[in-house]
């Protein structure tokens, strides 16, 4: 990443020598991205406005409900919520107003988790569900993925727990043909989280392993930390004794657990404790 930002920054005053107001708008986006995966939140969200008012200044609406659409995201990363639904509603608007269907779809999907995350379930799959449907008409595998990974949050917030492992299973099919790793690694650790709400301790400890190995292997490091808290939140809820006798029945076989588990899925679901 830091390599990446210095590489935009030269690019970005290449483009303002230029005078090339269009390309700074869209190399500010990405610069943006960069800034806020390196905890740059407020130099993130400077890149974003000075792109939004580029945007709007050359006309470009498309560039517009982009730029948005980030917007949005840092917004409801910082807590700011009443902004970020108002930059995903525009980016909504603008890119149906456009027939933008990519930005239209991801505006969607934001909308969707961001319902979600205020506990608004049904108004969740109604964005997702329409996400999906734009996803799936564009070809879009990796978008068809992020969707289908986010409608099993919201199956599973329901307690609709069959639901959700589908969608969860879908959505780890399509994240390893298209490569995705950290994708494939979010919704593994959905599906631990699946089992041990339903009590499957076993299968919940081989999918948290599994997934924290990924995300050592991709070096990120958060998501490994996020996982080993909740390795610990696991070994709290069986106590300290019964939770090394599964950690040695479960470490050597892991891989082959989650395997089985994924196979067996629904049966697992019908069988929970």
């Amino acid at each position: 990443m830091q390599e990446a930002l210095k590489y935009y920054e030269q690019a970005l005053s290449l483009l303002r020598e230029q005078g090339d107001r269009q390309g700074e708008g869209l190399l500010l986006i990405q610069l943006g991205q960069v800034y806020n995966r390196l905890g740059m939140k407020e130099r993130a969200r400077d890149s974003y406005e000075l792109a939004l008012s580029i945007a709007q200044e050359v006309g470009d609406r498309g560039m517009e409900a982009r730029v948005l659409n980030n917007l949005g995201i840092l917004y409801d990363e910082l807590e700011q919520k009443d902004e970020a639904l108002k930059s995903y509603e525009q980016a909504l608007r603008i890119s149906r107003a456009i027939s933008d269907h990519e930005v239209e779809g991801r505006a969607l999907n934001n909308l969707g988790l961001f319902s979600h995350a205020l506990g608004k379930q049904e108004e969740a799959l109604k964005y997702l569900q329409q996400a999906l449907d734009i996803f799936k008409e564009l070809r879009n595998r990796d978008w068809e993925g992020v969707t289908l990974n986010r409608l099993g949050l919201v199956y599973n917030a329901l307690g609709k727990k069959k639901e959700a492992l589908n969608y969860y299973q879908q959505a780890l099919i399509i994240r390893r043909e298209v490569g995705d790793r950290s994708g494939e690694g979010k919704t593994l650790h959905n599906i631990g989280v699946l089992y041990s709400e339903l009590g499957h301790y076993r299968s919940a400890l081989a999918f948290f392993l599994f997934t924290k190995e990924i995300f050592e292997e991709l070096q990120s490091f958060s998501d490994y930390k996020d996982e080993q808290r909740w390795i610990e939140t696991l070994r709290n809820e069986v106590g300290e004794k019964q939770f090394a006798i599964l950690l040695a029945d479960v470490e050597p076989q892991a891989h082959q657990i989650v395997t089985q588990a994924l196979d067996e899925g629904q049966d697992l679901i019908s069988n929970a404790p």
